[in-house]
C-alpha cells in the first residue's frame, strides 16, 4: 500500500516539475508577443499581456511548489515506516529519514533553478559578467553615493524620454553601463520614479 502511494507521489512531483518548466516557457513566449505588440505601437496591450501572464504564472508556480513540498513530507513519512518495519535501529532510522528529507527538499529546488537558467549562455559572457560584478561591487564601496548621482539620474531620465512610453528599462543593464552597483542603481531608479519619469510594474521599471 505504501509502495503504491509512494509511486503516486513521485508521479505527482514529476508532473508539478514539468508544470513549472512549462510555466517558464509561457513567460518567455508572452515576453516575445509583448515585444511584437510594442513594435506595432500597442504599448498598453503589451504591458497588460505581460502583467496578466506574470500574475497567473506566479500563482500556478506557488501551487506547484506547495504540492511538491507536501509530497516530499509524505514520502519521508512512508520511508520512515518502511525502515521501521525492516527492524532498523531508531538512530539509523533518524539518519535515513533526515537524509531522504534533505534530498527531497534539494531536488525540487535544483530542478526549478535549472529551468530558470535553461537559456544557453556563452562561457565567455559568464566570465565577463562575473568580473564586471566584482569590479562594480568594489566601485560601489569606494564611491560617494551623493556625488555623481545627479548626473547618472540625468542619463536615466534622458534614456526614458528617448524611448516609447511603456518600454522596459532594465536596472541591471543600466547599472552595468553606468559602472555602478545594483543597489545604487536601485536608488536612482526610485528617484526617477518619484520625479514621474518612469514607473514600476510587475515586470519591472518602464518609461512613462
Amino acid at each position: 500500500m505504501n509502495t503504491d502511494r509512494a509511486a503516486v507521489l513521485n508521479q505527482q512531483a514529476l508532473k508539478n516539475s514539468s508544470l513549472i518548466e512549462s510555466l517558464d516557457i509561457q513567460v518567455e513566449e508572452a515576453a516575445s508577443q509583448a515585444n511584437l505588440l510594442r513594435a506595432r505601437g500597442m504599448v498598453s496591450k503589451a504591458l497588460e499581456l505581460e502583467e496578466s501572464v506574470a500574475a497567473r504564472v506566479a500563482q500556478q508556480r506557488a501551487e506547484a511548489m506547495d504540492a511538491i513540498n507536501t509530497a516530499s513530507l509524505e514520502l519521508t513519512r512512508i520511508k520512515s515506516t518502511q525502515v521501521k518495519a525492516a527492524g532498523v535501529t531508531p538512530a539509523l532510522i533518524q539518519i535515513l529519514c533526515l537524509s531522504f528529507a534533505l534530498c527531497l527538499e534539494i531536488v525540487p529546488a535544483l530542478a526549478l533553478s535549472s529551468v530558470r537558467c535553461n537559456r544557453v549562455v556563452d562561457n565567455q559572457e559568464v566570465e565577463t559578467t562575473t568580473k564586471t560584478a566584482t569590479t562594480t561591487m568594489t566601485e560601489e564601496t569606494a564611491e560617494n553615493p551623493i556625488d555623481g548621482n545627479s548626473e547618472i539620474l540625468k542619463n536615466l531620465v534622458g534614456t526614458a524620454k528617448s524611448t516609447t512610453p511603456g518600454t522596459p528599462l532594465k536596472l541591471k543593464e543600466f547599472a552595468k553601463k553606468s559602472h555602478i552597483g545594483n543597489l545604487r542603481a536601485g536608488r536612482i531608479f526610485r528617484e526617477a520614479e518619484k520625479l514621474g519619469h518612469i514607473r514600476k510594474t510587475s515586470i519591472g521599471y518602464v518609461s512613462v
